[in-house]
């Protein structure tokens, strides 16, 4: 009797820790995507640059590094590609204001899986150079996030408003890993002198929580 019950005992114990690994694993489920921006330039002399650059043999394009620089003209397109369903906002912000990018009609639901180029894979975001610094805040999220869309119902805010709630995102983000570029997705479209190379390849995945925050900083010229 001794012998079954340390028998059974054991096999509890043992269930139960199985059952708390398992719900322990489920707790740290990793929320991942691939999020990255595309800037692309005019190569011509500045003091061309209003005839040139309408020749799209003197546009190239590279990968945004997290704090980079542009200059008047540039053109910026936001990558993203999440692991599951997901929903994605967009925020410029400079010294003084912020503001909530317009996707337009479900554009910031985003299939598990599935590329989102914004504004679209044949247009860009014009930097205009009225300001000096421009930031571009991108949230990738497994769930909807209210409180952004409250915060900006009334338009652009004051930057401090949005830097407050940002911060909670970051708190809440807490990206974990970074892994190497993916090899995985083929397609076409360019934006003006752009090569067919995907883009995608050259972008790393990332890991968090919940949702993702990358926030990309740029000095602009004019």
């Amino acid at each position: 009797m001794n012998h079954f019950i340390f028998i059974l005992g054991f096999f509890i114990s043992n269930s139960l820790f199985f059952i708390g690994s398992t719900s322990s694993a489920e707790s740290f489920k990793l929320f991942r995507a691939t999020i990255g921006i595309k800037i692309h330039y005019c190569t011509a002399p500045k003091s061309d640059r209003l005839l040139l650059c309408k020749n799209s043999a003197n546009w190239q394009n590279r990968k945004a590094k997290v704090n980079d620089r542009l200059r008047s003209g540039d053109q910026l397109s936001v990558y993203v590609k999440p692991e599951e369903n997901s929903f994605v906002y967009l925020v410029n912000s400079n010294a003084k204001t912020a503001s909530l990018i317009a996707l337009g009609d479900n554009q910031n639901n985003v299939s598990a899986h599935s590329l989102r180029v914004l504004p679209s894979i044949k247009e860009g975001y014009e930097v205009d150079g009225n300001e000096d610094i421009e930031l571009f805040s991108i949230i990738c999220s497994s769930k909807k996030l209210p409180r952004i869309n409250q915060l900006f119902s009334g338009g652009s805010v004051k930057v401090e408003k949005w830097r407050i709630l940002e911060k909670k995102f970051f708190d809440d983000s807490q990206i974990i890993t970074s892994s190497k570029p993916e090899e995985q997705l083929q397609f076409g479209g360019s934006i003006r002198g752009l090569d067919s190379k995907p883009f995608i390849k050259t972008l790393s995945m990332s890991s968090g929580k919940a949702l993702i925050v990358r926030r990309y900083q740029f000095d602009v010229k004019k």
